[in-house]
């Protein structure tokens, strides 16, 4: 056999395998990256949607349009868009919208409002005092005069302490939770 005609081997075979290993890792690693892009937005739109929603909830006795100002408010400071802002009574529903850069769109929704639902003798009932607004002490409101009002006094809240443990007392009349310590109704 002459020195010009060599049998073929696999020599750089390793190099191809190793450039497609790497552009292999390359595209996983990138997936990933829009795959947490994509699950970052969707939490960010969830809580922007969240926060717009009780925000307008909290607003909600003044009216729809401060109520849904309130939401867009909250919802241009986490740079989002509010597709949707709507009242029904005291229950607002809010719906909030984010880009994903190369994705597209990603749509969160929202309700918030009163605890437990009126009765129709509350709802029916009129103001018992009160301006007719509610009254707002750093963006949370306490109660008014309003037609259909939770609370139709001032609620008296105290510390206590028992067996351990601090927990808020308002009037029975107006507890809506239960303390569990153990297991067991407290």
């Amino acid at each position: 056999m002459s020195p010009c005609h060599r049998t073929r081997t696999d020599d750089g075979a390793a190099t191809v395998w190793a450039a497609f290993v790497v552009a292999a890792l390359v595209m996983i690693f990138g997936l990933m990256l829009m795959i947490g892009a994509v699950a970052s937005a969707r939490h960010r739109a969830n809580s922007a949607a969240d926060l717009s929603a009780l925000a307008a909830a909290a607003y909600g006795p003044w009216g729809e349009q401060v109520a849904c100002g309130q939401a867009r408010w909250v919802v241009d400071r986490m740079e989002m868009r509010l597709r949707e802002c709507r009242m029904n009574g005291w229950v607002a529903r809010v719906e909030v919208i984010t880009m994903v850069v190369g994705l597209g769109e990603i749509t969160a929704r929202a309700t918030a409002g009163p605890v437990a639902e009126m009765s129709p003798a509350e709802e029916n009932t009129g103001s018992i005092a009160g301006s007719g607004r509610p009254r707002a002490v750093s963006g949370i409101t306490d109660g008014s005069g309003r037609v259909g009002e939770r609370y139709r006094r001032p609620v008296d809240v105290r510390q206590e302490r028992r067996a351990g443990f601090t927990r808020r007392s308002l009037p029975t009349s107006c507890r809506q939770t239960v303390t569990t310590d153990g297991g067991r109704a407290v």
